[in-house]
């Protein structure tokens, strides 16, 4: 994989499994971005929409509702970035690696989408510092282990992306 800063945006080379995963990150996301809260585990319920927490600190109920909509809003614009890139990345599908050009002005919804989803995946296996510090092989658990993994594996994406936005800032 390598990201590199263009001119007209932060190109992504990635080959097919690195794509793979990306496109499978996306569609879960997107999916999860485009579902009412009702309809979300209440894992991720929780995480999203902190309604108690927001209660315990005196925000009044239409507050709290108003703050939800806000979130849900905002989540519902990420889900449709996701079928956006998507579209992409299946433009870039039978070239090794995929070319994909993320435009600057995508680049803090993609960094959000990301990191939304690395924070759902430790929310789901219940990865907390200890685990992010482990050796993968000292994970038992196979499926956190995979969620580490992908958590690991997509921050060092996000840290290129971040790379290559300093790059383009510091050449201006």
């Amino acid at each position: 994989m390598q990201v590199v800063a263009h001119p007209d945006g932060i190109e992504l080379m990635l080959f097919e499994p690195e794509a793979a995963l990306l496109e499978s990150v996306l569609t879960e996301i997107g999916d999860a971005y485009n579902r009412p809260p009702e309809s979300l585990s209440p894992t991720i319920r929780n995480l999203w929409f902190p309604g108690e927490g927001l209660r315990a600190s005196e925000m009044n109920e239409e507050d709290v509702e108003v703050w939800n909509q806000t979130l849900a809003e905002f989540r519902s614009h990420n889900g449709q970035m996701c079928e956006a890139w998507l579209k992409r990345l299946d433009r870039a599908a039978g070239t090794e690696p995929r070319r994909v050009t993320l435009p600057y002005e995508d680049a803090d919804s993609f960094i959000n989408v990301i990191n939304d989803y690395r924070l759902l995946q430790a929310a789901e296996h219940e990865v907390g510092e200890e685990e992010m510090e482990k050796p993968l092989e000292k994970i038992e658990d196979p499926e956190c282990q995979g969620a580490l993994l992908e958590i690991h594996f997509l921050g060092w994406l996000l840290e290129l992306v971040l790379d290559a936005m300093n790059r383009r800032s510091q050449s201006r």
